[in-house]
């Protein structure tokens, strides 16, 4: 299972994204993938800072794949 942080840009994001990291320790099949980390200072978001570009979406496919597999390996 991968949970995915999101772009922390306001008050819920925050607190949902400290619940996804506080649960990963409670569930050991459970992968954190920090997009709000990843992402921070990139330049692949439209002028509203949320939405993705093409190519940060390809970033977000491409930060997302070894999380991925890493959990789709451990099912096997």
């Amino acid at each position: 299972m991968v949970w995915v942080t999101l772009q922390e840009g306001g008050g819920s994001y925050r607190w949902i994204n400290h619940v996804i990291r506080s649960e990963a320790s409670e569930w050991p099949d459970l992968l954190v993938a920090d997009w709000n980390a990843a992402r921070a200072g990139k330049p692949w978001f439209k002028p509203d800072g949320l939405h993705l570009t093409a190519d940060g979406a390809e970033h977000l496919a491409s930060f997302l794949r070894p999380f991925v597999l890493r959990a789709a390996s451990r099912r096997s």
